[in-house]
């Protein structure tokens, strides 16, 4: 069985109903792409679909140890290339009662499912985010990997040989020190 319907209307909009439910939302293409620019675009449902699949395992496991995450929230921002045009990044802030807990959220933190999701910087994105900390606060290679250091090996992450670095880094700890 189908999981979703979805109906081109014109002009650049479609109807996306949840066979299931009957649930609907609409797409429309952005006004930097010929549409109008009056509901979510099409990439704008990846870049959320990111954000409600981080939420709903992390409300599975709130479930599990009977912790309330209601209210907690999730700011997507979608980046676009051209030539082709497509999502290059996704950056997903996450705001969450369960951070306020440090004993709930290493739980969080060590759940298989939200570790990929949070470790899977691509060495792409990850010499993105060196650049912009070394031309946004001069950090020299010292200070980075001493900054770095201690989140050099939580969870699993994949490391990369960055330009700048000489050694391979977890890109997420890199991630993490361009947040801070």
């Amino acid at each position: 069985m189908s999981t979703a319907k979805v109906t081109y209307l014109g002009g650049l909009r479609t109807r996306n109903q949840h066979i299931k439910s009957g649930g609907e939302y609409y797409t429309d293409a952005p006004t930097d792409n010929h549409g109008k620019g009056e509901a979510f675009s099409p990439t704008d449902t990846v870049a959320t679909g990111l954000a409600n699949c981080m939420l709903t395992v992390m409300g599975i496991k709130a479930n599990q140890l009977e912790f309330n995450m209601d209210g907690s929230y999730a700011e997507v921002t979608k980046v676009m290339a051209s030539d082709p045009r497509r999502i290059s990044e996704i950056h997903v802030s996450l705001h969450l009662p369960a951070a306020l807990d440090s004993k709930t959220y290493k739980i969080f933190r060590r759940h298989p499912t939200y570790t990929y999701v949070l470790e899977h910087v691509s060495k792409d994105i990850g010499e993105k985010y060196l650049n912009l900390i070394i031309n946004k606060y001069c950090l020299k290679e010292k200070e980075i990997l001493e900054i770095i250091s201690p989140l050099q090996n939580i969870g699993c992450p994949k490391k990369f040989k960055l330009k700048g670095l000489p050694i391979k880094v977890s890109t997420t700890a890199i991630r993490y020190l361009k947040v801070a």
